[in-house]
């Protein structure tokens, strides 16, 4: 669907070699050619792991490897999250601005946090953002909260209840403003 609508696959975007490594010798034949070859994109967005548009670490493997590494480890786990829950954020945003489907928007109100104006005027926010404009990020009295950091400033952030164990599935947000 996403292809319909005019979007590439994320480790097609032109500065992929910034998040991206592609391992060749794991992919078989003609493969690389077709699917991995770079497309000319505005690429206005960050790169988003998580992107449906993402393939996964070993798509088209033929012997089991990567064919993609993320040079930075700790983000493999996200990659092609959105697969299994629908479109990401950021390939919402992609489609939204690309057909300009808030054009018609009078007054719309000042997104932040990353959030955008989507076709009902009003502010989408990125996951763990809420309110009318994304300013409030969505905690719990568990774990998560906002910290303050003044320019210059280091801060070390524990969660409440450290180093005890969250329950299974539990998601702790933190807003960080410097």
């Amino acid at each position: 669907m996403l292809h319909a609508a005019g979007l590439v696959h994320e480790q097609s975007r032109s500065d992929r070699d910034k998040y991206i490594r592609l391992i060749k010798e794991n992919l078989g034949g003609n493969i690389y050619n077709s699917n991995f070859d770079k497309d000319d994109t505005l690429d206005q967005n960050p790169y988003d792991y998580e992107s449906i548009m993402q393939y996964g670490l070993r798509t088209f493997s033929i012997n089991g490897k990567n064919t993609i590494e993320f040079l930075d480890k700790d983000l493999e786990f996200l990659a092609g999250t959105a697969a299994g829950e629908g479109i990401s954020f950021y390939d919402i945003k992609d489609v939204i601005v690309n057909y300009q489907c808030a054009a018609h928007c009078k007054d719309p109100p000042a997104c932040i946090n990353g959030g955008f104006i989507n076709h009902d005027c009003v502010c989408y926010c990125p996951r763990g953002y809420t309110g009318k404009t994304c300013e409030t990020v969505i905690t719990d009295n568990d774990c998560g909260g906002m910290v303050d950091v003044p320019p210059g400033d280091d801060v070390f952030v524990i969660s409440p209840g450290y180093p005890a164990p969250y329950a299974l599935g539990k998601i702790c947000r933190w807003g960080v403003t410097v």
